[in-house]
């Protein structure tokens, strides 16, 4: 819009955590189905105190993403209809490869115990892998039972001996079928949310020129995936089965130069 018709176009927002009233309100002629409450009267006022472009957080709300993003406190703000000032952060950005384990352990882990006979399976199928034989393992259990912290244990215990790559993929995402491995990039690349196509598009040589010139030819390619301009008009016009199977070839050449350098 900036580009073709010169308008600027920014949203600004406040977000608050706590219980809500949810249900219809309204009249036969006109019914809505809404929350209400002192929780979405705080996010309104923020919402009406940041400035265009920006996101303010209550409190809670920030004490629910405290370590996930750069923030910015701000004291008190008075907000409209409140008697006491009402405390509030700004959110600068989202801080790089952070996960939810991250976090915990950042705040302190308590003793881990049990699941030996989960970790003996991980160390031998490890032993195996170091042995030249390929292993995928996958570990499945209902949300809460410990599989993040079984694998960050695992890793703990592998120390050194391996290079470790973490992705994630999104629980709605199915017609994303390599954003575990965008993911995964942006992780090992240091790239950030708040970086600009310029900055994302230089971090990305910096990350594959060391292992070898010759890898210049998939600089596109993981541009295109990092959706930057890949600086290569072939690569845009391309069939979209066959530039799949260039990224594929491309992923699959560059984990293998690291693996060996």
């Amino acid at each position: 819009m900036q580009r073709q018709r010169g308008i600027s176009f920014q949203v600004r927002q406040g977000l608050n955590t706590g219980l809500v009233v949810v249900g219809s309100i309204g009249t036969d002629l006109r019914m809505d189905y809404t929350a209400l409450g002192d929780t979405t009267n705080i996010a309104a006022r923020l919402q009406q105190a940041a400035d265009r472009g920006h996101i303010l957080v209550s409190e809670a709300t920030h004490r629910a993403v405290e370590g996930y993003f750069h923030t910015r406190e701000l004291g008190g703000l008075v907000l409209k209809g409140k008697a006491q000032p009402v405390k509030a952060w700004e959110i600068l950005g989202a801080r790089m490869g952070r996960t939810r384990m991250d976090i915990v352990a950042e705040r302190g882990l308590t003793p881990y115990i049990g699941r030996e006979p989960e970790m003996q399976v991980l160390l031998e199928s490890f032993k195996k892998a170091q042995a030249g034989q390929g292993q995928v393992v996958f570990i499945v259990g209902e949300a809460g039972i410990g599989k993040s912290r079984l694998l960050y244990e695992f890793r703990r215990k592998v120390g050194t001996d391996a290079d470790w790559s973490e992705g994630q993929c999104l629980s709605f995402g199915q017609s994303i079928a390599l954003h575990p491995v965008i993911d995964m990039m942006k992780r090992n690349f240091h790239i950030e949310d708040s970086d600009s196509k310029q900055a994302i598009a230089q971090k990305i040589e910096r990350a594959v020129l060391p292992h070898g010139e010759d890898l210049s030819p998939l600089v596109p390619y993981l541009r295109y995936l990092m959706s930057v301009d890949p600086g290569d008009p072939s690569v845009l016009t391309m069939d979209p089965q066959q530039r799949r199977g260039e990224i594929f070839d491309t992923l699959r050449r560059l984990l293998v130069r690291a693996s060996t350098t």
